[in-house]
């Protein structure tokens, strides 16, 4: 009798062992969502300094993944694949095989665009690494003497790696989180900082009705250093100081619906609240149409970035060696520059 009083006990301390690290990370999430909220609702209004363009590091804000972007970025509630990565990370944790995703875009002036990201599942949610990188390309310098040039070049080149986490907290309710370090360089400066990406969606399972929240690049301004703010003035060796500037946070509500789903197509309408700290808040709309599950067609629209209609489409084959390949392409219009071409190549085994 007392051994099995003692193998219900060890039963029993092994099931609370099992539960606490679901317990610990959805009492954890919950807690930072709401400072986040709280900090997000008091901060954003506080920036009006920071809007139209106050921000450093606005390459963060452009996004990432052809999908999404061909959505208008309304992805906070519909975000799923490997492209959750760029905005909501809670949408990792539906991901059931190891995947992957490149995405490449020519942007303005000579600039480009490279993403990728990588997701592995693990029990109740998944893992994630992805980076992004704008780079300008050879620029020529030039001086007061030289206005044309001096025959030297030098790049502005951005980067930001992360690492996500996932997990489903219960069988509607999922969330996850990034920490992405970031650095910004031209010529000799340099800048480096840490921001935090924080999500959750909750599916209510009733016409897959999904509601979704997501915070992005919450952190500390930066400033740039390095030895070209040093200058000598009356002989004596003196440095510019740079100031500090604030990064790009976002705030996104959403919500997605099935207006129509059967064995043979779906039709997905999403909507996002978007409150951009450099920006004035505004929203997204997208919608996409889906047919046997391979083929995807999508469009979009949103205010933010000065953008506008955005369209795209997608196609899934499944290959013997990789499992399964998915090609997104997607299309944005700008207000005062030129579309942008944007594509993604994606494959789960």
């Amino acid at each position: 009798m007392k051994d099995e009083m003692l193998n219900v006990k060890g039963e029993m301390l092994g099931a609370q062992r099992f539960v606490f690290p679901r317990t610990l990370f959805k009492n954890c999430f919950l807690l930072t969502s709401y400072f986040l909220l709280l900090t997000s609702y008091f901060f954003l209004p506080t920036l009006a300094f920071a809007r139209l363009g106050g921000c450093g590091a606005s390459f963060l804000s452009i996004g990432g993944g052809a999908r999404a972007l061909s959505l208008g970025g309304a992805y906070s509630a519909f975000a799923e694949g490997v492209d959750a990565i760029y905005w909501n990370p809670a949408g990792l944790a539906k991901i059931r095989r190891t995947s992957a995703s490149f995405s490449h875009v020519n942007l303005f002036a000579g600039m480009s665009e490279e993403n990728i990201g990588i997701v592995i599942p693990i029990k109740d949610g998944a893992i994630g690494i992805s980076a992004i990188a704008l780079l300008s390309g050879k620029i020529e310098e030039t001086t007061m003497d030289n206005w044309e040039g001096t025959g030297d070049y030098f790049s502005a080149n951005d980067f930001a790696v992360g690492i996500s986490y996932s997990r489903m907290l219960t069988d509607k309710f999922n969330a996850g989180f990034t920490v992405k370090g970031i650095n910004q360089n031209i010529a000799k400066l340099m800048a480096n900082g840490i921001v935090f990406d924080i999500g959750g969606i909750y599916n209510t399972k009733l016409k897959n009705l999904r509601f979704g929240f997501m915070i992005q690049n919450f952190g500390a301004d930066m400033a740039y250093s390095g030895e070209t703010l040093d200058t000598i003035i009356g002989g004596h060796t003196a440095t510019y100081k740079s100031e500090s500037y604030p990064l790009p946070l976002n705030f996104q509500l959403g919500i997605a619906v099935d207006l129509l789903s059967t064995s043979l197509y779906k039709l997905t309408l999403i909507s996002d609240l978007v409150h951009p700290s450099d920006q004035e808040a505004t929203y997204a709309l997208g919608i996409e149409y889906c047919l046997n599950s391979k083929y995807f067609a999508r469009l979009g629209y949103t205010k933010k970035n000065n953008r506008g209609l955005s369209a795209g489409f997608g196609i899934m084959t499944p290959v013997a060696i990789v499992g399964q390949i998915i090609v997104d392409y997607s299309y944005e219009n700008h207000q005062y520059l030129s579309g942008i071409h944007r594509i993604s190549l994606g494959f789960s085994m």
